[in-house]
């Protein structure tokens, strides 16, 4: 960090939006007006299946959940190359 130039080191600095994607799924409008507590929604992705790591739309990385003391975390397990040519 230190060999980096003031204005890439600002950069760096930025914060950006990170999320966990558990799995996902399409509804259609009916089923979501639907939708109450206690809902149970199921989706087709195995319990057992790697989460995946997203910043904005481009996924970074997948992993593993783990727990950390009383919090949920992510044990990162490969990165993933990004889409080419984007």
């Amino acid at each position: 960090m230190s060999r980096l130039s003031a204005h890439a080191r600002n950069v760096l600095q930025i914060e950006v939006p990170v999320t966990i994607k558990l799995a996902s799924d399409r509804l259609p409008i009916s089923r979501i007006l639907e939708m109450a507590p206690g809902m149970l929604l199921q989706f087709k992705k195995p319990c057992n299946e790697l989460l995946t790591l997203s910043i904005g739309d481009c996924d970074i990385a997948v992993g593993e959940a783990v727990t950390v003391g009383e919090r949920i975390g992510l044990r990162i397990t490969s990165m993933v190359h990004p889409a080419r040519g984007a």
